[in-house]
Formats: structure tokens, C-alpha cells, sequence
């Protein structure tokens, strides 16, 4: 009986072993017409893209009475498109008004001298 108990762990441990497959999150890029775009891709194992994209449209809609749809998803992007394009010209612009400000300097500094 001892022995019968020991054979089938050892038949179990594989199958423990080898039942789970990690769920791996990392950063790709991807191809939208002739841009590309950076973004976070999970793997999620043995999970199928509907149960996926229906899981995933429930957690868009948690919390909020819209409806999750394609022209909802476009839509967003777009709005997510133009505030990040904004808000990467008032960091750029910044930027140039920093670094002209500091070639001001120098220059007074030289005209000084």
C-alpha cells in the first residue's frame, strides 16, 4: 500500500510540476500605419482572446456608464493621441525656453567680459 502511495506522487509531481505556466508581462512596440507606438503585452496561458477581451471590456466598463465598443476604443486613442502630442509640445517647448535662457546667460556673461 506504502509503495502504491508513493507511486502515485511520483506520477503527481510532474503534472504539478508542468500544470502552471507563468503569466508574463513585458514592454513591446507595435505597427499603427506608419507609426509606432510602445505598450505593455501580457501573455496570459490557456486563456482564450474572447474570454480575454470580454474580461477585459467588463473592466473598462466598471465604474462607468458608457459602453466599450471599437469606435469607443478609436475614439479614446485619438483623445489619448492628441493630449500626449500636447503635452509633448509644452515639454519640448520648455525645454528650448530653458536652454535658450542659458545661452542668454553665456552671452551676457561673454559681453561682459
Amino acid at each position: 500500500m506504502k509503495n502504491a502511495v508513493y507511486l502515485i506522487g511520483l506520477l503527481l509531481v510532474p503534472v504539478v510540476l508542468l500544470g502552471q505556466k507563468p503569466i508574463e508581462v513585458s514592454g513591446t512596440s507595435f505597427k499603427l500605419g506608419q507609426d509606432e507606438y510602445s505598450g505593455v503585452q501580457v501573455m496570459i496561458p490557456e486563456a482564450g482572446f474572447e474570454q480575454v477581451e470580454k474580461m477585459w471590456i467588463k473592466v473598462l466598463e466598471k465604474g462607468t456608464k458608457s459602453d466599450v465598443s471599437e469606435e469607443l476604443y478609436e475614439s479614446e486613442f485619438n483623445q489619448l493621441k492628441a493630449y500626449m502630442h500636447n503635452f509633448g509640445k509644452e515639454a519640448y517647448v520648455k525645454e528650448v525656453e530653458e536652454q535658450l535662457e542659458a545661452e542668454e546667460n553665456v552671452l551676457k556673461e561673454l559681453e561682459k567680459s
